[in-house]
């Protein structure tokens, strides 16, 4: 097993535990904002989707290590490279966004008829620019130890979860007053 998968799998699960803190915090402030403001909160996917997101994340921690430990493989200096680069870009999307996005972020997906439509910093670019930072790092871990299976089935397994939280959040954000406001390259098509 190679140190770039130990780094790359501890700084991520430090990330994730500073998220689980902010989403709890910016859900409050979210609350607090909603209700002074007389607006409405409408949840985002169900516990149970929600908990199959959260074990994608699990499995990203601990499977490409573990198949490292037990099917080692040769990994090249071009995978290592690629592998950092890939989680640097998944990184900066996600805290970015989450940056932009300020006390509406959060990792449930809820939304407020009262928060901001943003469509500054990523979201310039991409509407979902967080989940391509979840998809960077879902390449860049297992390829930092040649894991290819735990590449190919978080993947696969991840796809689909990321497809419908996108569903869910666009279907929320259809609620909103302003989204119908903002510029057609923003919209869905």
């Amino acid at each position: 097993m190679t140190t770039t998968v130990l780094i790359l799998v501890s700084l991520t699960a430090l990330q994730r535990i500073f998220e689980i803190r902010l989403s709890r915090r910016n859900l409050r402030v979210l609350r607090e904002q909603t209700e002074s403001r007389g607006g409405v909160m409408w949840p985002g996917d169900s516990q149970a989707w929600f908990g199959l997101m959260v074990l994608g994340q699990i499995a990203l921690l601990i499977a490409p290590p573990l198949e490292a430990h037990f099917h080692p493989h040769h990994v090249a200096r071009w995978q290592i490279v690629v592998s950092i680069a890939l989680w640097l870009g998944g990184q900066s999307l996600r805290l970015w966004s989450q940056h932009v996005l300020g006390p509406s972020w959060n990792a449930r997906g809820v939304v407020s008829s009262t928060q901001e439509i943003v469509t500054r910093g990523p979201y310039r670019f991409l509407r979902h620019p967080n989940y391509l930072g979840v998809v960077l790092e879902m390449i860049a871990i297992p390829l930092s130890t040649s894991a290819w299976f735990s590449l190919a089935i978080l993947n696969l397994l991840q796809a689909p979860l990321l497809l419908h939280r996108m569903h869910c959040e666009e279907r929320l954000l259809s609620r909103h007053p302003a989204y119908s406001n903002i510029p057609k390259r923003f919209a869905k098509q």
